[in-house]
């Protein structure tokens, strides 16, 4: 058994272990989050792509639908249902 072996961290450089109040980092306009240098130019990029589009509405019965028949059980089943929803008196 070898003493001494590869654990964590052993392959990593000296500057991989510098305190975060020593780094140089640059916070991201959109999230606020911190990033060194070489990682910020890549991280603004993706984010304002994936972060801060509104994305388009799902609308689950218009895939639901594939062909008139499905429409026309639909349409009948919501008249159905706006049937018995009316309150009685």
């Amino acid at each position: 058994m070898k003493k001494g072996g590869g654990g964590f961290g052993t392959n990593l450089g000296a500057d991989a272990f510098v305190k975060a109040n020593e780094m140089d980092l640059t916070p991201c306009p959109s999230c606020q989050r911190n990033f060194n240098p070489e990682a910020y130019d890549k991280h603004v990029r993706i984010c304002n792509k994936v972060f801060q589009q509104k994305r388009k509405e799902f609308n689950s019965q218009a895939h639901r639908i594939v062909n008139n028949e499905h429409k026309q059980i639909l349409m009948q089943a919501k008249r159905k249902g706006d049937d018995t929803k009316k309150p009685t008196m």
